[in-house]
């Protein structure tokens, strides 16, 4: 089964929001509250090489072999995670982001911090 999880960025505090920690009015339609919360991210499913969460807005480093081989194998990259189409991919290659892409990824930061 698929694990839903949702964060929210706090702009007033500077500080991310674990799902577990949002609180929503009692009996409200769920679409509403997540339509109506500013800057909510959802959980791709999937752990970068260190076990990390990797969640939509994430900015990941990536091996540039995974995009074009490069004349150097240690040079990385930078990409964020975006939900394009029905799909998470890498925003800057469109390169959807599964199983192996993210093995081979590390969470670096999120587009707020």
């Amino acid at each position: 089964m698929r694990v839903i999880k949702f964060r929210a960025w706090d702009e007033e505090n500077n500080t991310m929001i674990p799902g577990d920690s949002l609180a929503f009015e009692e009996y409200a339609p769920v679409s509403h509250l997540l339509s109506s919360c500013k800057n909510i991210n959802q959980f791709t499913g999937l752990l970068d090489k260190n076990g990390t969460e990797i969640y939509e807005n994430d900015i990941v480093k990536i091996p540039d072999w995974l995009i074009d081989p490069p004349d150097e194998p240690q040079i990385f990259s930078e990409s964020t995670v975006v939900f394009r189409e029905g799909s998470f991919c890498l925003d800057d290659e469109w390169r959807i982001l599964n199983e192996f892409v993210a093995s081979m990824c590390e969470v670096v930061g999120n587009v707020y911090e």
